[in-house]
């Protein structure tokens, strides 16, 4: 299906992204490795023409994130978080992209602060990108009390 998809649109950079999801998934790595590569290519000329979305650089963070590359993904979602404060898709991205670096600390915090502004507790309990950090006593704390909140 994803694939369809970008055969369909070889230019939209959020279905090369699910395409490259979907390869990392079926452990496909290598597949994977190179459709993040034509992901990020595609965002970076979003940035082009508009050098301030913060959604491209939200995009760009989850890739490199994915691709294993922290430092950039800390840095496009520290700038994006910087355009669009208030923005909690954002905030909860950030919380992926620690977790993904292997930074739980910093990843329960920001998802207690996504939480708080209303981000889903359902979300966070069923998004593969937090398995690592789904395991921990923290976050089960997390779950009982936003459930509790009605999030």
């Amino acid at each position: 299906m994803f694939e369809k998809a970008v055969e369909m649109s070889p230019n939209d950079e959020t279905a090369r992204g699910n395409l490259a999801d979907a390869y990392r998934w079926s452990g496909k790595k290598q597949e994977a490795l190179n459709t993040y590569d034509k992901a990020i290519t595609l965002a970076y000329k979003g940035l082009q023409v508009n050098p301030r979305s913060a959604s491209s650089m939200e995009n760009l963070a989850l890739y490199y994130a994915k691709k294993g590359d922290s430092a950039h993904a800390l840095n496009f979602i520290r700038n994006a978080r910087s355009i669009e404060p208030e923005n909690i898709s954002l905030l909860y991205s950030q919380a992926v992209i620690y977790c993904l670096a292997d930074r739980k600390a910093d990843s329960l915090k920001t998802l207690d602060e996504a939480l708080q502004k209303g981000y889903s507790i359902e979300e966070a309990k069923n998004d593969p990108e937090l398995s690592e950090l789904q395991k921990l006593p923290q976050f089960e704390e997390l779950v009982k009390k936003y459930a509790k909140a009605g999030n």
